[in-house]
């Protein structure tokens, strides 16, 4: 999860926050069933920059949308 966050360029502090706290938990759990670890690890190897827009296959798709150019 936290490679995601830093290969978004999403802050980490706000990513924390939101939702109290809730949205964390949850996508940490959604990362850690590895539903889609392989293509997951496979994007972030593939995709060289930072500042990606998520991919369309993450379960965290939306959450991270919401954390997108917050600060």
């Amino acid at each position: 999860l936290q490679d995601v966050l830093s290969h978004l360029s999403i802050n980490p502090a706000v990513f924390a926050r939101l939702d109290r706290g809730d949205a964390y938990a949850a996508a940490r759990s959604k990362c850690l069933r590895r539903a889609n670890a392989h293509e997951c690890l496979t994007w972030l190897a593939a995709s060289g920059q930072t500042g990606d827009a998520p991919p369309e296959f993450c379960p965290n798709l939306e959450t991270f949308e919401r954390c997108l150019h917050k600060d």
